[in-house]
């Protein structure tokens, strides 16, 4: 059903940096890959185990579904977030409570869903070796809708380890994405797999503010077997897949007209597999430790990520952008972008906002609707009135389609730079820095004209002349005709 559905996927990430100035960080390729699974010696974190219900996140009131098979976290505070159905906040789990189905669980590595014999692990990039970017991970719980489901859910972004614990018999699960689902069956105790999903809204996208159905993101997944043999199947298909060396790996796009194909691997991917000696996994493994002990220690998500934003650690820093766009605090994302002087943060912010668009259908008129509003909260934090001062529905409109990208056709147009041109003298702080972050990009040594998307008009202006200039030089603006003089006529 996933093919049905045309179940698409395709970038994360994130552009918040726009509101503020350029970086340099290359966008992500949209034609991103597969990815998997860290090794057991880095799991991190929660176990959860689906128990009769009655109690939630210490502070939290009691679940609407309270007839369904609840989730307990039985691991230390602080390693896993949850939001519960219709609250626009993440609430720091307690060891021990009881989540609900309907729920949404979070975690930026390691928190782990136990049910009926099938273990699922919310993984995160570690190594950064990971084919597809993944920023966070997080699924939502559901009621199994048909008997012998072991555990249902939504997954929504990153990517999860799936493991049947059983003594005895197979454990099955069935995942919903984007408005498809399938039945995985892990046969046999130990059998084990991995998962990723990752959405992106495809370069040379047009946003339409008046569409009745939002549009709908390109989106990508990937299934690896580990060990054992696991089953997949949907309302038409049946495929059987079995670990290295065999038939393994399996990919999900967006072309609704091709037929599911199973790759032969020889062995597990090294990218599926983190190995803890890897220094980039002990030391983003480190991090993360750092992150829930000071959501156990204050239970305040918001003040967390302030502190980690102003850190000198720059993996700390990168976090506080991630995480605010996780929990879809996107005005404290611009807050933290508009105050940072780290460039880094600036380009992280973009890819971070692109991973928020990417996420699910409706993301980006979400994203129109709150500029359209403005952020009056935020111009009285920042003290820039700029910030958030209402946007126009057309200024509102070239933000997104400049996040979504330019196709092959137009991303190298001596128009395409007359309008980034254009843009640098834009009225809005968010259109000049995400023109200036794209120039940058495709001309790096822009980057030494100092443009700064909030400074005074004036100076503004000097960068912008200098720009201009150099893409002259470079012949990428459309030539200017010259005028020929008129004919003098002669006297009689």
């Amino acid at each position: 059903m996933f093919r049905l559905k045309a179940w698409p996927l395709m970038v994360l990430l994130g552009a918040c940096v726009a509101l503020v100035g350029c970086g340099n960080r290359k966008p992500q390729d949209a034609k991103a890959k597969p990815t998997g699974q860290a090794s057991d010696k880095t799991v991190a974190s929660a176990t959860i185990s689906l128990e009769p219900p009655p109690a939630l996140v210490s502070g939290g009131s009691a679940s609407t579904e309270v007839a369904v098979s609840g989730v307990k976290i039985t691991s230390d505070k602080g390693a896993a977030l949850v939001q519960n159905a219709g609250e626009s906040t993440y609430k720091v789990v307690d060891k021990d409570s009881l989540l609900s189905v309907g729920q949404r669980l979070l975690s930026p590595n390691g928190a782990t869903v136990v049910a009926n014999g099938l273990e699922v692990v919310l993984r995160g990039d570690l190594s950064g070796k990971s084919p597809l970017p993944v920023l966070e991970s997080a699924l939502v719980l559901r009621k199994p809708s048909v008997p012998g489901i072991d555990l249902e859910f939504e997954f929504e972004r990153g990517r999860v380890d799936l493991a049947n614990t059983k003594t005895t018999g197979d454990a099955k699960v069935r995942i919903h994405a984007f408005g498809a689902f399938a039945d995985l069956e892990l046969r046999g105790p130990g059998a084990r797999c991995a998962a990723e999903v990752y959405g992106r809204f495809l370069p040379g996208t047009r946003f339409d503010a008046n569409a009745t159905v939002p549009a709908r993101p390109s989106m990508r997944m990937v299934l690896v077997v580990i060990k054992g043999e696991v089953g997949y199947s949907d309302h038409d298909s049946f495929l059987r897949l079995s670990q290295p060396p065999g038939r393994a790996m399996l990919n999900f796009d967006g072309d609704a007209g091709a037929e599911l194909s199973p790759s032969h691997l020889d062995k597990v991917p090294a990218w599926v597999l983190e190995d803890p000696k890897d220094p980039e996994v002990a030391k983003h493994l480190a991090m993360v430790k750092d992150l829930e002990g000071k959501f156990a220690a204050t239970g305040n998500v918001s003040a967390v990520i302030d502190d980690f934003a102003k850190s000198d650690d720059p993996s700390k820093r990168l976090a506080a952008v991630n995480m605010a766009a996780a929990v879809d605090d996107l005005p404290r994302l611009i807050m933290i972008i508009s105050s940072s002087p780290h460039p880094d943060v600036i380009d992280e912010g973009i890819v971070a906002l692109r991973h928020w668009l990417g996420r699910a259908q409706g993301q980006d008129q979400k994203f129109h609707d709150m500029l359209v509003k403005g952020l009056p909260d935020l111009a009285k934090i920042s003290g820039k009135p700029e910030l958030g001062k209402p946007a126009t529905s057309i200024q509102a409109t070239s933000f997104l389609e400049l996040l979504y990208g330019f196709d092959d056709e137009h991303r190298d147009k001596p128009s395409t730079y007359a309008y980034l041109l254009k843009l640098l003298r834009s009225d809005r702080p968010a259109l000049r820095g995400l023109s200036a972050w794209y120039l940058s990009h495709q001309v790096p040594e822009g980057v030494r004209f100092g443009f700064n998307a909030t400074a005074a008009a004036d100076v503004r202006e000097i960068a912008v002349k200098q720009w201009e200039q150099r893409l002259s030089e470079l012949k990428k603006l459309p030539e200017v005709p010259v005028k020929k003089p008129l004919p003098v006529k002669s006297k009689p």
